[in-house]
Order: C-alpha cells, then sequence, then structure tokens
C-alpha cells in the first residue's frame, strides 16, 4: 500500500545548509579577492608571454626586471608557479619578487606552494622591507638563497628564536621569522628588539657565573 506522502508549502521547505556551508568555509580566495601586487620577474630573458598584465614601473630602470599585476588567488598563484616552472628549464637563473607588503598568511602560501612545484624559495631584507624570491628547481637543488651559518651563529640565532617565543602572543614580535634572525646574525644586525632580548640574557648569564662563583669562593 503506497502511502501518501505529507505536503509541504514551498516557503516552508528547507533550503539545506550548502548556502551556510560554503559561506563558513570560504577559502583565502573569498578573502582576498580584491588584492592585487605587483611581482616582479628577474631574468636576462624577455618574455612576452607573461601569465598576467605587464607593467611598467618608472623608478624601474634594470632592463632584467619585468613587472606584473597578480591578483592574489590560490588558483592564479599556482598558474604563475607552473608557468615559472617551465621557464626555469632553460632559464635556470630567473627568479621571481613578490613585494614586501604581503601579509603573513599570504607569504605562507607563496612559499607553500611554490614549494609543491619543486621550486625554491627564500625570504630577504628585514622588517617592512623583507620579501619573498622563488627560485627555479635547479637553483632549488643547489640551494641558491640558503643561509649558511658557523656553528657559533646558529647557535646564537637558535636561542634568539627561543627567546622570541618565549614572548608569547607580545603583538611586537609576532612580525619576526626564524630565517629573518638567521639573516640578521649573518650580517651581525640585529633588530633592535632583539638586540634587547640577548643582552638582557647574556647578563643575566654573568651574573649567574658571578654568582655561582661565590659560592664556590665561600
Amino acid at each position: 500500500m503506497a502511502t501518501s506522502k505529507r505536503y509541504i508549502p514551498p516557503m516552508s521547505r528547507s533550503k539545506g545548509t550548502a548556502g551556510g556551508a560554503a559561506e563558513s568555509t570560504r577559502k583565502l580566495d573569498d578573502l582576498v579577492q580584491d588584492l592585487i601586487f605587483t611581482v616582479k620577474l628577474g631574468s636576462k630573458n624577455h618574455y612576452s608571454d607573461l601569465p598576467f598584465p605587464e607593467v611598467t614601473e618608472k623608478d624601474e630602470s634594470n632592463s632584467n626586471i619585468q613587472q606584473f599585476q597578480f591578483p592574489f588567488k590560490e588558483k592564479e598563484l599556482r598558474k604563475l608557479m607552473l608557468w615559472f616552472r617551465e621557464i626555469g628549464w632553460k632559464d635556470q637563473s630567473a627568479e621571481l619578487q613578490f613585494p614586501p607588503d604581503l601579509e603573513k598568511l599570504h607569504r605562507k602560501q607563496v612559499h607553500d606552494i611554490a614549494q609543491s612545484y619543486g621550486l625554491g624559495t627564500s625570504s630577504k631584507g628585514f622588517n617592512e622591507k623583507r620579501f619573498i624570491s622563488v627560485y627555479s628547481i635547479e637553483n632549488a637543488t643547489l640551494g641558491v638563497g640558503k643561509n649558511y651559518l658557523t656553528k657559533e651563529e646558529k647557535e646564537k640565532a637558535n636561542t634568539i628564536w627561543r627567546l622570541v617565543k618565549q614572548q608569547g602572543e607580545e603583538e611586537k614580535y609576532k612580525n619576526f621569522s626564524h630565517n629573518e634572525i638567521d639573516e640578521m646574525v649573518l650580517a651581525n644586525s640585529l633588530d633592535p628588539l632583539l638586540k634587547e632580548l640577548w643582552e638582557k640574557r647574556e647578563s643575566l648569564l654573568v651574573d649567574d657565573f658571578q654568582e655561582k662563583s661565590k659560592v664556590t669562593d665561600e
């Protein structure tokens, strides 16, 4: 015997959760859809097939630099990395440079997606002038852009990084990365905030040593 279905008026019918789920699980693309950055391509070759519209900056006098407008979305970032990987097979010294005004989340995406294509990445510069570079697979294999510290420098950099992490969520320390600290130690040019942390630690070690020496003498 067939059972009759209860009639439900259209206005009372459930619309499901697809819309709400889509809204609550928006990707980064939805949050940064209006962000457009200028990315630089450094190469001895000139490319007429850039993957995005080329722009000309008045203050850019280097003929080995081409610039283009880049809409920051994951799909477009993958498109760029795929294109760059392809030209890198022959143009091994080519380099992409992203602007220093990228947010931390954007920088992480650049590193992650570039490396997923086998490309090399590094960050250069300090504080607000720090920017990301992307290298060909060949140069990634050769370690281009990597920092090579002595054992003593590495220990110092690691110690400063631990001191930074110990500051917890204090805002003024949030933007420092381990790699940036490596570069500062390598250049012997610590940020004043980091220099203060290091010198405070050294002072405490001296005080502790002197205190232990007194106990030994007694």
